[in-house]
């Protein structure tokens, strides 16, 4: 896609720069919270994982919800 093609899109779509814009600091919030909590509770490979796979805090969401619930079991 051309930078002329893009910028149609743009003005034909007003909605989609807020949308990435809220995407990207959906995204970003939750790889920090997923991050800091892996480093928290000494889990490498998820910290690895968090850092070099973005999925809008899809692996985040999961880790942390699977995390809570082993911590409450501890």
């Amino acid at each position: 896609m051309t930078a002329i093609e893009m910028q149609d899109f743009v003005n034909r779509a007003p909605w989609f720069l807020p949308l990435v814009i809220v995407g990207a600091i959906w995204s970003v919030a939750w790889q920090i919270v997923g991050l800091w909590t892996a480093a928290r509770n000494g889990h490498k490979v998820w910290f690895v994982v968090f850092m070099f796979v973005h999925t809008l805090g899809l692996l985040e969401i999961i880790y942390l919800s699977t995390q809570r619930k082993a911590n409450r079991t501890k």
